[in-house]
């Protein structure tokens, strides 16, 4: 997974893919996936076709990630999508 996230610095707008990093254990990576995520929802391309387990992996980045920006940005997501 490194290997391919470094060698395509872009991830692709898959939000089942997106949603699978957001386990990863490195930071880096789950940071990328949710800007990613992020950036789709903000275009509108997100909200209709969002994983259902995407709301649980943003609660699972809210409650156990070290990063408390990270966990303010997987809580906002979570929240405007539930709207």
């Amino acid at each position: 997974m490194i290997e391919f996230v470094e060698k395509y610095p872009d991830l692709p707008d898959d939000p089942y893919f997106l949603d699978s990093l957001l386990d990863h254990p490195r930071e880096r990576i789950v940071d990328k996936s949710l800007a990613k995520l992020e950036s789709m929802f903000e275009q509108g391309g997100l909200k209709a076709k969002a994983p259902k387990s995407l709301a649980q992996r943003l609660k699972a980045i809210e409650l156990t990630s070290m990063d408390t920006d990270l966990q303010k940005r997987a809580k906002a997501l979570r929240e405007r999508l539930r709207t």
